[in-house]
């Protein structure tokens, strides 16, 4: 799916990852780290299109639905952090306002869609109960 990503950044596909007791995959308290994904999300789309003139643009979207709309919302999610999700919102909407028609995104699961659309649509209560 990412190919022609990998190609783009083969030069980072050399790394040892892994998730230790500290890590935010981990945590069961708040942590401001789960902030640092604006950062790199940030760093990322200057790379995108400083560099590749939006030739990866809809990979670069998937990458925002993926781990901001779908995966941080989650952990924001868990902590109640509504503000943070209506900012991931409102992200979404003014640099990918037609991300529901991203070719990744809809080969994606209807559980992993029906989470993006309520984040989307501030249904959080719900998604909170439906997660239950």
């Amino acid at each position: 799916v990412f190919y022609s990503l990998l190609k783009f950044f083969q030069f980072y596909l050399f790394y040892h990852y892994q998730i230790h007791e500290g890590s935010t995959m981990k945590q069961i308290v708040y942590n401001d780290k789960l902030m640092n994904i604006y950062d790199a999300l940030n760093n990322l789309f200057d790379v995108f299109t400083k560099k590749t003139k939006n030739k990866y643009q809809e990979e670069l979207e998937y990458i925002y639905i993926e781990h901001l709309l779908h995966a941080a919302s989650l952990r924001f999610l868990e902590f109640n952090k509504f503000e943070e999700l209506t900012k991931i919102k409102n992200i979404i909407k003014e640099k990918f306002p037609k991300w529901n028609k991203n070719k990744y995104y809809n080969k994606q699961s209807i559980k992993y869609k029906i989470v993006c659309t309520l984040i989307y649509k501030e249904k959080f209560k719900l998604l909170k109960l439906i997660l239950k």
